[in-house]
């Protein structure tokens, strides 16, 4: 008999290991939560819920975007900042070009200006200006570098790293007035008109005239 038990062993396949399949269930259990709490108004427990999927997802998962932005929208609701804020930065980590991408970063921004960190508004500022992923137009890239420049001149006391930010942003809009405008306020603070002067002469001089006469 023992030959037929050893073949009886060894036909008899080994069940899989009782963790083969338990990161699969909790995520869906997880997402499962997440989405229960979530219709039942309960924030805490859906941004709980979205925290431990993230967690079980893989960096490269293709969900993650889209998870990270539903918790930073949870954040927002339970008036959790520091949440929102890195939630925010897994989203815009992973996020491909889509009309989410430009609104995230505008709610880095304000969340950073809100928390009074004005270093940290212009540093997502700055990005966000160069972010081919929002769709937005030269113009608004341009704002966005004039918006940085301007918290770095008047916040922060960089004169010359606002000046080249502006320089940057009337290369992408050199109609922009406003952007105009600051170059013109960096001037009469810093007595120098050289600055102004270089950007003037390498615009079109349409373009030049036109911004002056405004």
């Amino acid at each position: 008999t023992a030959p037929m038990e050893e073949a009886a062993t060894v036909a008899t396949p080994a069940p899989p290991p009782p963790s083969a399949t338990q990161p699969v269930t909790a995520l869906a259990v997880a997402l499962a939560e997440a989405e229960l709490a979530e219709a039942a108004d309960r924030y805490d427990a859906a941004a709980r819920a979205l925290r431990r999927a993230l967690d079980l997802l893989p960096p490269k998962d293709e969900t993650r975007a889209e998870l990270a932005r539903r918790l930073a929208s949870l954040c927002d609701r339970l008036s959790d900042d520091d949440g929102a804020l890195s939630a925010l930065r897994q989203y815009l980590d992973g996020a491909a070009a889509g009309p989410n991408v430009a609104p995230a970063w505008r709610r880095v921004v304000e969340l950073h200006a809100r928390r009074g960190d004005p270093q940290a508004a212009a540093r997502a500022l700055i990005p966000s200006a160069a972010d081919a992923r929002t769709g937005s137009s030269d113009e608004e890239r341009g704002a966005a570098l004039t918006a940085a420049a301007e918290i770095l001149r008047k916040r922060m006391g960089l004169p010359g790293d606002a000046g080249m930010l502006l320089e940057r942003a009337i290369a992408l809009a050199p109609r922009a007035v406003e952007t105009l405008d600051a170059l013109q306020t960096l001037a009469v603070e810093s007595g120098s008109w050289e600055r102004l002067a270089d950007v003037l002469e390498e615009m079109d001089p349409d373009d030049a005239a036109d911004l002056i006469a405004e």
